[in-house]
């Protein structure tokens, strides 16, 4: 897993020996995330240059992120509103949603408006991703992984309690610390907004950096 900032990453490089066809995949994110690699003997032709094979996988990127978008934009734009039994209105959005063949590491809608009292409940449905909803109050993210030695073998990651597990409580009073804890396929958080009327940040402490996943909510009277 590369714990480098994205300019400071060193590639991995890997020789094969042997022709014939081989299975990878990400260790993180299973087999969604996953390829092959056919490998031909040595001296014989390439079905497609480097250069071909490029250009068809930028081609490919390319229709995914544009049929991604759309799905994202059609979700983005109807969140789901509903009265609380208990006082004010219920605001259901998404943090980040699947697509076809990639993911949109963005909260959907990334910008929000609700009134005090109401309570925003975020859905995580992508089935290779996982999120956090963090409202940091002008803190310090905490570190969302731990790197330790280990006697033998490679160094274990860890990611922290303060990262994986939820803290704060389910209500936000606009100061302190509020985590939903990591969110897998399936799984949401609920919190209440009790914060003065203003404009307040969050982010997905796994993608804030790298991708930019953050939003902002805004409170009205």
């Amino acid at each position: 897993m590369p714990t480098a900032p994205p300019n400071e990453r060193t590639p991995f490089t890997v020789t094969f020996q042997r022709a014939g066809v081989y299975y990878f995949e990400c260790a993180v994110h299973g087999p969604d995330m996953s390829g092959t690699v056919t490998v031909e003997p040595s001296g014989s032709a390439l079905i497609e240059t480097p250069d071909q094979a490029t250009s068809r996988g930028t081609r490919e990127a390319t229709q995914d992120a544009t049929n991604t978008g759309v799905e994202a934009q059609a979700f983005a734009i109807k969140p789901a509103v509903a009265p609380n039994p208990n006082g004010g209105t219920v605001h259901t959005l998404s943090a980040g949603v699947s697509g076809a063949h990639t993911s949109v590491l963005q909260f959907l809608p990334s910008d929000y408006t609700v009134k005090r009292g109401d309570t925003i409940t975020w859905t995580q449905a992508d089935p290779v991703q996982f999120h956090t909803v963090t409202f940091l109050s002008g803190g310090t993210e905490p570190q969302f992984l731990q790197i330790v030695p280990q006697p033998g073998g490679p160094p274990k990651l860890l990611i922290p309690a303060a990262v994986n597990a939820p803290s704060g409580g389910n209500v936000y009073t606009g100061s302190g610390l509020v985590n939903s804890g990591t969110l897998t396929e399936g799984n949401s958080w609920t919190v209440r907004i009790d914060a003065p009327p203003g404009t307040y940040q969050y982010v997905c402490l796994f993608h804030a950096d790298d991708y930019n996943m953050k939003g902002t909510i805004t409170v009205t009277p």
